[in-house]
């Protein structure tokens, strides 16, 4: 059995290497050669006798489609945040420049005594003071609409006390909706075509 094994190693290329050191499970030692006995390189895997009628230049002669997603669209994408960005981002990045270049930021100086500061003037960078001055709700409109909120739910408040107030009365006193609209008076009606239907 172990003479066939070996034999089958030399014809496969492999060398056999025994070890005096090793015991009876690593007594064993398989060194690998590339070459076989006669000098040349042999691959078990790819060998026309061993395999008869097998293509090993099978890669070479027949090649793969590979199913790819299109580059279309993501060129064009590609494209337009590029075109998009330098519309937007070089503006930007030259009116910034500009700002902090030529104009800085504010500095304190001193002001009458009468002088009721804006409330953009507590910034000192001029991007940050425009944008407080022509898209940001001062603190005093904010009050007021929070004081408009208040009033309201103060309105709803006492509406509510007062329909509860009505509910009371009309159960302890008995009334109710006055939904009676009053006739006129008898003297006015005329009642000729229902006593001379005939005429």
């Amino acid at each position: 059995m172990a003479a066939n094994f070996l034999r089958l190693l030399q014809r496969g290329g492999f060398q056999p290497h025994f070890s005096p050191k090793g015991g009876v499970q690593n007594s064993l030692q398989l060194r690998v050669s590339p070459k076989n006995c006669k000098g040349q390189r042999r691959n078990i895997t790819s060998d026309p006798e061993r395999y008869p009628g097998a293509d090993f230049n099978y890669p070479k002669t027949k090649k793969f489609f590979w199913a790819t997603p299109p580059k279309y669209h993501e060129k064009l994408f590609l494209r337009d945040v590029a075109k998009y960005y330098a519309l937007t981002g070089i503006p930007a990045f030259l009116i910034i420049m500009f700002i902090n270049t030529f104009i800085g930021p504010a500095e304190l100086t001193e002001i009458p005594e009468d002088y009721e500061p804006e409330e953009y003037e507590y910034h000192d960078h001029p991007i940050t003071r425009f944008i407080v001055r022509n898209l940001m709700p001062t603190y005093q409109e904010n009050y007021e609409k929070m004081l408009a909120k208040v009033s309201y739910e103060n309105e709803k408040k006492e509406w509510r006390q007062k329909q509860k107030m009505a509910n009371y009365l009309m159960q302890e006193r008995g009334d109710g909706l006055h939904y009676f609209v009053p006739m006129t008076s008898t003297e006015v009606i005329d009642y000729s075509p229902k006593t001379d239907p005939d005429q």
